[in-house]
């Protein structure tokens, strides 16, 4: 998490496959529609072996390498609400909250992921490391300033590819950029996430 390997990731995946991973992901809200309150959202695409005909029909069929993409996040889609609860989920001890925009008159929607807690432990160590000033932290250059100077923040860096092989290669379609994470990290009360378009 700390250096954002995609091997280890891609590693990962491979061993799960395609199917439980996106069994997973749809549990923590990807691929779906998944704020209460606003009306023209699109769920993403969560592509998994049994539909990927759908997603892709000149290529029907599941390849290892679609493992490995899924693994490290550049074989679906998602919007910065989806991917915020998700740092909620590992801030708040694995509960995905259902988000809206207007706070609603009854209870939150919320759904308990029954994730190990040393499990979320090691997940949280690794985000705080993101931000740590060492060598390989991908984000080691975040430091808040003003009311915020001097609190810590839980991270996990990102970058979403897009366009074709050579649209990137002419430097035509550069790399997204994404953040994500939860703060304080100790006690955290905001969860966020950040999309650059274009912001390699």
């Amino acid at each position: 998490i700390q250096v954002s390997s995609n091997v280890y990731f891609a590693t990962v995946a491979q061993r799960l496959g395609g199917e439980k991973l996106a069994e997973v992901a749809s549990r923590f809200g990807l691929g779906r529609i998944n704020t209460l309150d606003v009306a023209d959202q699109r769920p993403g695409i969560l592509p998994r072996p049994s539909t990927i005909a759908r997603v892709r029909p000149k290529e029907p069929y599941w390849l290892p390498s679609d493992d490995w993409r899924m693994g490290i996040g550049q074989f679906l889609t998602a919007s910065p609400i989806q991917i915020a609860g998700l740092a909620a989920a590992v801030a708040n001890g694995g509960h995905i909250v259902r988000p809206y925009l207007v706070k609603p008159s009854t209870q939150p929607v919320v759904q308990d992921l029954h994730i190990r807690k040393s499990h979320l432990d090691e997940l949280r160590r690794g985000m705080e490391l993101v931000t740590d000033n060492v060598p390989g932290s991908t984000a080691k250059l975040l430091v808040l300033e003003g009311a915020a100077a001097g609190i810590k923040v839980a991270a996990k860096t990102g970058t979403a590819e897009w366009g074709g092989e050579a649209s990137r290669s002419a430097g035509r379609t550069p790399d997204h950029a994404w953040m994500t994470g939860y703060a304080p990290a100790h006690n955290p009360t905001v969860a966020f996430a950040i999309f650059i378009h274009s912001g390699t």
